[in-house]
């Protein structure tokens, strides 16, 4: 059975050349593991920064994420009775 979304809200500071520092989880999906792995993604990743009056500028900035599970995520695939061999 397929899984509905799960939304996960994380709230960061995004500096003037678009990284995510001091990320916080501001609503969990449900999935401590998987939030932290999202927040410390953001903080990897390139973002764009916020630019006012044509200067970039460092922003409180809060993503709104949808996590969605594939349908057969966590399912595992029984192995053939030859092992797979062709």
């Amino acid at each position: 059975m397929h899984e509905p979304q799960r939304r996960l809200v994380v709230g960061c500071t995004l500096t003037e050349v678009g990284r995510a520092e001091d990320c916080a989880v501001l609503r969990s999906s449900g999935d401590p593991a998987r939030d932290a792995q999202v927040a410390d993604r953001l903080t990897r990743d390139a973002h764009e920064p916020v630019v006012v009056d044509g200067k970039p500028v460092r922003v409180a900035y809060t993503f709104n994420i949808v996590l969605e599970d594939p349908p057969d995520a966590g399912v595992l695939a029984p192995i053939p009775a030859d092992g797979g061999a062709p």
